[in-house]
């Protein structure tokens, strides 16, 4: 069932460049399709890197850092494992940043798919439901986030006519990630078998520090769902504590290695990125983000469903839905805590969306 769901996920994902191939025949004179912006500059830096430019480059003025002239460090340079990635591979095949960025859709629409149908078949334990949700979720994965037909419908000056999860190169590149992790802390927690539960759990804490390098809104939203499941898991599964425990310090103790690198490539960030990242102070609640309407639903479904006798919340199951649907809320309104803001709208069109739709076919 995965096979033919990823190459419908691949031809999907390439229709617009079909599109552009069709119309202007032996014209097209190797341009992409890009529905964003955004993507342009990101092209401008992968393009650099295969110059083989230094890390710390301004795609903006066209830049390198020099012994003599540093560079601050940027969002470009902080998360520089994809584009690194996207680079060599642009290098190897003797490719145009362009037409690794045409291949780059392909390549994220398969591993996408693969993925989110590894964690729906590893939980559901149903190939053909787990093929079914794929779609579900990365399909209506614009409509979860208010983009798409919706947002033009709702006005929002910042929807995308496209499938979001394949912005390029940032979150296409990095965004099957997200599943793999979460299906490798589905593995840590359920799996009889000692030897593979630790093995999961030490892809897990590396997985999620490639993601610490690869995109704030990824990582941030792994490291805030993995303490969701986690209470969830320690308060629902009492006997199971002492794993949950080992499970979570683990990945906690991996992932530090990279946070402390991290931290620092943070600390030496340009003075100007935060205004230019919109960061903001505030304390304001955000609650009415459709992700979490949908994850109200969510828990309201759950909730009948343990008054019916139907569910019990201490079936793993229930708890990875329960996580996911209470992740939009921790992802929108931790600044009530930490008092700062930076673009919630990443959370809601590049990964709560999807995280949401992942609860939806759960319950």
């Amino acid at each position: 069932m995965v096979c033919p769901a990823s190459m419908a996920m691949v031809l999907l994902s390439l229709l617009p460049q079909i599109h552009l191939w069709i119309v202007r025949g032996r014209d097209w004179n190797g341009a992409y399709v890009s529905p964003t912006g955004d993507e342009a500059i990101y092209s401008a830096y992968i393009n650099a890197l295969i110059a083989e430019r230094t890390r710390k480059n301004d795609p903006f003025a066209g830049k390198d850092s020099t012994s003599k002239s540093p560079l601050p460090e940027s969002t470009f340079s902080i998360q520089f494992i994809p584009a690194y990635v996207i680079a060599f591979s642009a290098r190897t095949f003797h490719a145009s940043a362009s037409t690794v960025f045409i291949a780059l859709v392909c390549v994220a629409g398969f591993l996408a798919s693969l993925s989110v149908f590894w964690l729906l078949n590893a939980v559901l334990d149903d190939p053909r439901l787990a093929a079914v949700g794929t779609f579900f979720v990365l399909c209506l994965g614009g409509l979860a986030g208010g983009s798409g037909l919706l947002g033009t419908l709702l006005k929002n000056e910042l929807s995308t006519p496209m499938l979001p999860f394949l912005r390029r190169y940032q979150p296409a590149a990095a965004f099957p990630l997200f599943f793999v992790f979460s299906t490798l802390v589905w593995h840590s927690l359920t799996n009889p078998v000692k030897r593979r539960a630790r093995t999961s759990i030490g892809f897990a804490g590396l997985t999620l520090s490639v993601l610490i390098f690869s995109y704030l809104y990824l990582w941030t939203a792994a490291a805030a769902w993995l303490v969701c499941i986690g209470v969830l898991w320690l308060y629902f599964r009492p006997s199971d504590r002492r794993r949950t425990s080992v499970v979570l310090i683990s990945i906690a103790i991996i992932t530090s290695v990279a946070v402390v690198p991290y931290v620092y490539l943070v600390s030496h960030r340009a003075p100007s990125l935060d205004e230019v990242q919109a960061l903001i102070s505030t304390h304001q609640l955000d609650l009415f983000r459709i992700p979490e309407i949908l994850g109200v639903f969510i828990l309201i479904a759950l909730f009948i469903g343990v008054w019916r006798g139907r569910i019990r919340m201490s079936q793993p199951r229930a708890i990875y839905a329960a996580s996911l649907a209470l992740l939009p809320f921790v992802l929108f309104n931790q600044q009530v805590l930490t008092g700062k803001s930076m673009q919630p709208h990443h959370f809601a069109h590049f990964v709560a969306n999807y995280a949401i739709l992942l609860g939806v076919v759960f319950v």
